[in-house]
Formats: C-alpha cells, sequence, structure tokens
C-alpha cells in the first residue's frame, strides 16, 4: 500500500509542477513574440531564424525526453550565431 501511496505523490507532483512550469513557458514564449514589433526593434531575418530554430530544438528536446527510449540532449542556452546581415 505505500508503493501505490508514493506512486500517487509522484503523479500528483508532476501535474503540480507540470503546470506551473508549462505556464510560465507559455508566458515566455509570448513574451518573446513581442520582439517581432518592428516598430519597437530592428532585426534581420537570420537573427528571426536563429531564434525559431533554437526555440524548435529546445522543443524537440522536450519531446524526446517524453519520448519511450529518449536522447540525452544539453542544454546550451541561446546566443545568435553570427549578427552581420
Amino acid at each position: 500500500m505505500a508503493k501505490a501511496g508514493r506512486e500517487q505523490a509522484k503523479k500528483a507532483n508532476f501535474v503540480k509542477i507540470a503546470r506551473k512550469r508549462v505556464t510560465k513557458a507559455i508566458k515566455a514564449i509570448s513574451l518573446l513574440e513581442n520582439l517581432s514589433n518592428r516598430g519597437s526593434y530592428s532585426f534581420t531575418a537570420k537573427q528571426a531564424a536563429q531564434i525559431v530554430g533554437a526555440l524548435d530544438k529546445a522543443v524537440a528536446t522536450v519531446v524526446s525526453r517524453f519520448a519511450a527510449t529518449p536522447e540525452k540532449q544539453a542544454n546550451t542556452g541561446f546566443e545568435f550565431q553570427d549578427d552581420s546581415e
């Protein structure tokens, strides 16, 4: 019975933390959308593509970690590769 209780607690903890983290991630992505305002910011197509590529890579990492056989990938953050465009 104790094992079932621990498993139930782990499930409840997952739901609690996942709800908070996913909400926070969605808000952060929404804030990134604001960077597309050309009235406030100046950016190149290459910079925009790098941002989208970094986000795609991060989402792919999350997808692979939730898969049955996850691939471990290091999260190195984000840096622009080249500003000269």
